[in-house]
């Protein structure tokens, strides 16, 4: 643990890399939870009650589309 921690503090290319990574990460799991959040918004708003009423205006979507 010693090691890599000081591997990480002397070798910047290492620090910036995982760095990266991490971001990458973080846009990700921000962009799916952005995505969660827009996918329970419109279900709120249909207001549907019953799972067969969304089946429908899923299949009438389609349609649609």
């Amino acid at each position: 643990m010693k090691k890599d921690t000081e591997e990480i503090r002397t070798n910047p290319e290492r620090n910036d890399a995982q760095y990266k990574d991490c971001l990458e990460v973080n846009q990700d799991l921000l962009t799916m939870l952005s995505m969660v959040a827009e996918t329970s918004k419109a279900r709120r708003s249909l207001n549907v009650e019953s799972h067969k009423e969304m089946e429908i205006l899923m299949n009438l979507y389609m349609i649609a589309d």
